[in-house]
């Protein structure tokens, strides 16, 4: 039984992003995609055969609609295939608190709209139950049908 070690909330996101070292090794530019981000790490969409879990790597993030660039390192925890995409954990082990505060102050406000809708699609949902329940209550009493247990 896996334990979850995550102290911080994730925000689902999509930052394009490069990776510029692994393991010390400059790489020729590699596209990448933030998934999601928080203060201490980050899911990577990979479109090459990423390095093994313990590895480092060196990206930057490309904040989109603001002209700033995020750089950071961070330790590889965990990869996996989902939907035949690779997909990388990383542990941020070094970010400027000023680029962690532009990505996090970027992705804020659309993560918080996102969740706004998705509370109000779910009260649409309960409150059309609740009508729905009560027109059938309604119905079965003035329409003498006997609701059966």
């Amino acid at each position: 039984m896996s334990t979850e070690r995550r102290q911080f909330l994730r925000f689902g996101c999509e930052i394009p992003s490069e990776a510029i070292k692994t393991d010390g090794q400059y790489n020729f530019v590699e596209s990448l995609k933030v998934l999601d981000f928080s203060r201490d790490g980050l899911k990577l969409s990979v479109n090459f055969a990423a390095p093994a879990p313990g590895s480092d790597m060196q990206l930057k993030l490309y904040i989109p609609g603001r002209q700033y660039v995020a750089n950071l390192v961070g330790e590889i925890i965990w990869r996996k295939y989902i939907d035949n995409r690779l997909e990388v954990g990383l542990k941020i082990e070094h970010m400027d608190n000023q680029a962690r505060g532009e990505v996090l102050n970027w992705i804020f406000p659309q993560w918080a709209d996102k969740e706004n809708r998705k509370k109000e699609a779910l009260q649409d949902i309960l409150y059309k139950g609740i009508n729905n329940n009560m027109l059938f209550k309604n119905m079965t009493k003035s329409d003498g049908i006997k609701k059966h247990d």
